[in-house]
């Protein structure tokens, strides 16, 4: 959930765009901290922080990726089925 920060490879999955200054310290604080107690406390504090500010917490996002040989399309449904019947043959150009 962490801000998104590609350099440091922070927050790559946050999909939802959740951004919070005071939860990306403490949990940058707590990913480097090795004292397990400290860890802890600090995760439950970051924790705290998402839940004081976020209504809703994503917990899937759908990714689907469909390959077809040239001269075929398929146009993917918002269910995630894939059927053959829905394969058509590409618009000629």
């Amino acid at each position: 959930m962490a801000s998104l920060d590609s350099p440091k490879s922070l927050g790559t999955s946050n999909y939802g765009g959740f951004s919070n200054a005071d939860f990306d310290k403490v949990y940058q604080q707590a990913i480097v901290t090795v004292d397990p107690v400290e860890r802890k406390k600090l995760l439950q504090q970051a924790t705290q922080i998402a839940l004081d500010n976020v209504p809703l917490v994503p917990l899937h996002f759908e990714s689907s990726i469909w390959a077809f040989r040239k001269g075929l399309t398929y146009e993917g449904r918002r269910d995630q089925y894939t059927l053959a019947t829905s394969v058509k043959p590409a618009d000629k150009k």
